[in-house]
């Protein structure tokens, strides 16, 4: 059908070199659309959302999780499909996520936590709930600090971090399609989707029965938005991207979204609509140019809420709690990605070499036991054979977290 033609996903690649700058604007609204959801939890308590009924708002917050876990998966499928073995994916995607992580649990933990808490410092130290926090950092999440936030509506230090351990899960299943061959073979692999969501539905519905509540996305849906993006970069030489198919994904999404036992469904239309708006090129502005703040913005938006919120509890308005919050969350985000992510980033190429000399003299220290053992030696894993398709792989620049 002539009105369903246009540029295909990986010619759009191809005509703006992987670095659409839609995909910045993206992450950025995402972000902040993260933090304005929670000005209102912040300001007054969980049950805020509970009553939401089909609006544009519900549409807006159902949308923020899938799209950030299908822009993931996007991005990561070509860092994974640009990378030589899973070693060096893991070390891109640790160096992504672990070093700001863990400053922002320092942060937290060492000062945030002293200045604010409301029982005695040395207590608060030797509380057991102040070590298990450090666990934030290795993706074992614990959202409370002695005496932190305790008279807050929401005492959690930073709720948004429930969403990392299933970030890190995305990145499992994503190695474990490597290995087993499945992003060579990208019809396998969306069957491979469909299937995990047909059981993952069935478990739900036989242990819990059909939900019937709104709630933004669960653990599940999310990990099936992070497949989907990988679906479509899989398929970026049969893809077309349409207006028409566009506004069929918005409209398919908004017949599903009040229906609660829809949820695992939605990532596939919010998948079609994270990739067109996210491979549209408007020119870059501002800050856009110099660096990726939207990572920081995710990880510092909820702690900076709470302290807005516990030191000015007289003026606990959502609208003045998101103004202030962003306003602050934006400044550390622009230091963590100054002076923490892209450092990091920097040396990238330098910590990937030195993990090779490592397992080079690994294999080489084990290979002749193996051979004295009469053990064959293992072929290579290598994920980097790329292409899914006869055309070139486009790569995919700035891959960062969703």
């Amino acid at each position: 059908m002539e009105i369903l033609n246009g540029k295909t996903i990986d010619e759009q690649l191809t005509l703006t070199n992987s670095r659409s700058s839609g995909f910045d604007y993206l992450r950025i609204v995402l972000s902040v659309s993260v933090i304005a959801y929670h000005s209102f939890e912040v300001c007054y308590g969980p049950g805020i959302f509970k009553s939401v009924g089909v609006s544009p708002f519900r549409f807006l917050v159902g949308f923020i999780l899938p799209s950030f876990f299908c822009l993931s998966g996007f991005l990561v499928a070509g860092s994974m499909l640009r990378v030589k073995d899973l070693l060096s994916f893991y070390a891109l995607r640790g160096m992504r996520i672990f070093p700001a992580l863990a400053v922002e649990v320092l942060l937290s933990a060492l000062i945030i936590g002293p200045l604010l808490t409301v029982i005695p410092v040395g207590q608060y130290f030797s509380s057991p709930m102040f070590f298990f926090y450090f666990l934030n950092v290795l993706g074992d999440i614990h959202f409370y600090l002695p005496g932190l936030f305790v008279t807050n509506p929401m005492p959690a230090v930073n709720a948004q971090l429930w969403t990392i351990p299933y970030e890190l899960e995305c990145y499992v299943l994503i190695g474990l399609a490597a290995f087993f061959g499945l992003l060579k073979r990208r019809r396998a692999f969306v069957w491979a989707v469909i299937g995990l969501t047909v059981a993952t539905y069935s478990w739900r519905i036989l242990r819990h029965g059909l939900p019937t509540n709104f709630t933004i996305a669960t653990g599940q849906a999310l990990a099936i938005a992070f497949l989907v993006g990988v679906a479509f970069y899989l398929y970026r030489d049969k893809v077309r991207l349409n207006p028409i198919l566009f506004a069929a994904s918005v409209a398919i999404y908004c017949i599903l979204l009040p229906f609660p036992a829809a949820a695992l469904l939605l990532p596939f239309p919010a998948g079609y609509m994270t990739v067109y708006l996210g491979l549209t090129n408007p020119p870059k502005i501002g800050l856009l140019k110099s660096g990726d703040y939207s990572y920081g913005l995710y990880l510092y938006g909820y702690p900076v809420q709470q302290v807005v919120s516990q030191l000015l509890p007289q003026y606990r308005f959502w609208y003045v709690n998101l103004a202030l919050s962003l306003l602050i969350a934006g400044a550390v985000a622009y230091c963590s990605w100054t002076f923490v992510e892209s450092k990091i980033l920097g040396h990238k190429k330098l910590i990937i070499a030195r993990l090779e000399g490592m397992r080079a003299a690994l294999i080489g220290f084990v290979r002749p036991a193996f051979r004295r053992m009469g053990i064959a030696e293992r072929p290579r894993l290598a994920v980097a054979p790329a292409a899914v398709s006869p055309d070139a792989d486009a790569s995919v620049a700035n891959e960062t977290r969703g």
